[in-house]
């Protein structure tokens, strides 16, 4: 009986050692699991993360090989566009591209010139004084180079596409203006402290105020209009040349209608054209030239 009883006891505590393995293997496996889970979800959150960052690179990849892709078709078609150009030119002549808005920015235009070599070295070898000497009608009127056959045929070709003169003055306004890139085959430096001839501007592309004022001038001149320079008080060595513009009636359709601004010289309204920069008509006066003290130079 003792030993069935011992036996019992014994067995029992065998059984109740084994369970009590058991469990300790259980929790320790538990535990385990717990802690590669842990990892597994660590990691997965990091193959998430990595994924969304790829994904967002992959979408980047693609927007640039779009882009490659419409970049290639543009140099494509530059390539074309130059060929017919310099097909078009004449011997001897330096090819110039100029773009430009008709019927008040809404048409888009383009002339191709053949600006003859002597012509542009006729004006380039020429003495050109620096930034604010013989700034006077007498001294600015040598600028305005009215019988010059490359702005003879600017102003022709423009005036078939207008049908007012208001808006002859806005289209040749707007083909002067600086528009931030080059639209002749030939690129020089713009940042010049010396005046330039229209021509010169023509086949540089670029210049400072007063070379854009020049170019405007000489070619409204042509146009027909009174006109008159506009240049600003001088601050620090520096100023700012405009054009101011006669329409024989109202600017209907500068972008500052409410307030259109102008100067009257001999009785008659000359209305504020900026040259320069881009996007303004003919009676706009830009923010950052509301204080400014303007002179009135007639041509």
């Amino acid at each position: 009986m003792c030993s069935f009883l011992v036996f019992l006891f014994v067995s029992n505590f065998c059984v109740f050692v084994f369970y009590e393995g058991c469990v300790e293997e259980k929790d320790v496996l538990l535990l385990r699991y717990q802690d590669e889970n842990c990892e597994l979800v660590a990691q997965n959150e990091e193959l998430v993360g990595r994924y969304g960052v790829l994904s967002e690179d992959y979408g980047d990849l693609q927007s640039s090989v779009l882009a490659l892709n419409e970049d290639q078709g543009l140099i494509q078609d530059f390539d074309v566009f130059r060929d017919k150009v310099l097909e078009s030119v004449d011997v001897d002549c330096i090819p110039v591209a100029l773009l430009y808005y008709t019927n008040f920015s809404k048409n888009e235009q383009l002339i191709v010139l053949s600006v003859p070599d002597c012509d542009y070295d006729l004006y380039h070898r020429r003495w050109h004084p620096r930034w604010l000497e013989n700034l006077d009608e007498r001294g600015i009127a040598e600028y305005v180079t009215v019988d010059d056959s490359s702005l003879n045929q600017i102003v022709s070709v423009v005036k078939c596409q207008t049908q007012t003169r208001e808006e002859l003055a806005n289209a040749l306004l707007d083909l002067v203006q600086d528009k931030g890139h080059v639209l002749s085959l030939r690129c020089y430096p713009s940042a010049v402290t010396e005046y330039k001839f229209p021509v010169e501007t023509l086949v540089e592309m670029g210049g400072d105020c007063d070379a854009h004022a020049f170019l405007y001038a000489t070619l409204m001149k042509i146009a027909g209009f009174k006109i008159v320079l506009l240049v600003s008080d001088v601050v620090d060595m520096s100023c700012h040349v405009a054009v101011g513009v006669n329409l024989d009636g109202v600017a209907e359709n500068s972008l500052l209608s409410v307030n259109d601004f102008y100067f009257v010289w001999d009785d008659e309204k000359y209305y504020f054209a900026e040259t320069t920069s881009s996007g303004w008509r003919v009676g706009d006066l830009p923010e950052k030239l509301e204080n400014v003290t303007f002179t009135v130079i007639p041509l």
